[in-house]
């Protein structure tokens, strides 16, 4: 009985900011990074935000933003019925505001920040391209940083 407990209480105190839905690909995306060569820090408190990924060496932060979250109204995979939806708008608006004052606070001090939606990399047919395409984005960022 304890160790259920023990184990019940230990996943409340490890879930992060984002919700653990949102792991698997943030850990796609970081495996690509470690594995060409950048070195992170993940969920750094240290910065406004906090970045999903930072790579203070280049003085890039990378934002993986869940679409139902932000309300993004382009994206296909967001299933709200109406009427929660108003309400979910009503309470997240200044949140939202507040997460982009927060990166633009970040480019103000000189970081380059890569904002991502969550449904770029969900496509199976095209999350490979996807992935090279954040990739290039990384390294082409990480280029400017070092001139």
């Amino acid at each position: 009985m304890l160790y259920a407990l023990q184990v019940a209480g230990s996943q409340n105190k490890t879930t992060a900011e984002k919700s653990s839905y949102m792991e698997p690909l943030l850990s796609r995306l970081r495996s690509r990074l470690f594995r060409d060569g950048f070195r992170f820090r993940k969920y750094d408190d240290r910065y406004p935000g906090p970045p999903d990924i930072a790579l203070p060496k280049y003085r890039i932060m990378i934002f993986v933003d869940p679409c139902l979250w932000h309300d993004r109204s382009e994206c296909k995979r967001k299933a709200f019925p109406p009427e929660m939806l108003r309400i979910w708008q009503d309470a997240h608006a200044t949140q939202w505001e507040e997460t982009l004052e927060d990166r633009q606070r970040l480019v103000d001090e000189g970081w380059t920040v890569l904002s991502y939606w969550e449904c770029r990399f969900c496509d199976n047919r095209r999350r490979e391209k996807r992935l090279k395409a954040f990739l290039s984005d990384v390294r082409r960022a990480a280029r400017l940083s070092r001139q």
